[in-house]
């Protein structure tokens, strides 16, 4: 969710996108709300979002060798955190 909320903040009214910076200035670390997620995907770094990308890739490739194209499938048709770190499906 955070690499997706990230890549669509370009869209954003200029009055939106500052209040999504107002809002994610206030976020604690614990907080995974939905409403979290928005504020810091179209406020984060381009810098922040190649690293989570990078970590994302790396994952998807560990998932394939370990287990094939299931690893794929897992990487696509699980599940995400707030934080927007990948939990594999079932």
């Amino acid at each position: 969710m955070l690499l997706l909320r990230a890549a669509t903040a370009s869209r954003m009214r200029d009055e939106e996108f500052s209040r999504q910076q107002e809002i994610a200035a206030t976020l604690t670390d614990d907080d995974t709300s939905d409403r979290t997620a928005v504020a810091r995907g179209a406020t984060l770094l381009h810098h922040a979002w190649g690293n989570a990308n990078e970590a994302r890739t790396k994952l998807r490739y560990a998932l394939c060798e370990t287990r094939g194209s299931r690893g794929n499938q897992e990487m696509l048709w699980g599940g995400r955190r707030g934080d927007g770190t990948i939990v594999a499906g079932k």
